[in-house]
């Protein structure tokens, strides 16, 4: 794939689009979700995903769904090669601009304890931590919460 690209613009993730995203899943976590959970996070009635795509090919993704006024991201993932170029910062600005636009208040996430790359893209983006699961994860690592409020 080609590294070369100019502001390459958000769309809203399709369910159609499940199969790239769980390509994408198993390069970017050590846990991918599988298609079949991808598939139900897209379904019309609830699911918020936005995609980025370069050379035809799907750069960057974000899976979430918004519960009246909440913004709940599950997962920010970027193709490894094309980390650091501000795409993930590009899909989270967009999808906590439409959350506002359709009434969201605040947007909550939860995330590897450490995951420093993430956690500094969510602190610049004004997430702040307001909790922790101790041993959230199979490895025993904690998770932390973060929020932003939106209003």
């Amino acid at each position: 794939m080609s590294t070369d690209f100019a502001n390459p613009a958000p769309r809203r993730a399709r369910r159609t689009d499940a199969a790239a995203l769980a390509e994408l899943e198993a390069l970017c976590f050590g846990e991918p979700w599988s298609l079949t959970s991808l598939d139900a996070e897209l379904a019309p009635d609830h699911g918020r995903g936005w995609i980025i795509e370069v050379g035809g090919q799907l750069a960057a993704a974000l899976v979430g769904y918004q519960l009246f006024e909440e913004l709940h991201i599950h997962r920010v993932a970027v193709r490894p090669a094309l980390r650091q170029r501000g795409l993930g910062r590009q899909l989270l600005d967009h999808a906590l601009q439409e959350a506002r636009d359709t009434g969201a208040q605040v947007a909550l996430l939860e995330l590897r304890a450490d995951n420093a790359a993430a956690i500094a893209l969510y602190r610049t983006a004004g997430f702040q931590v307001y909790g922790n699961r101790r041993r959230y994860y199979s490895d025993g690592t904690d998770a932390l919460l973060m929020q932003k409020a939106l209003s």
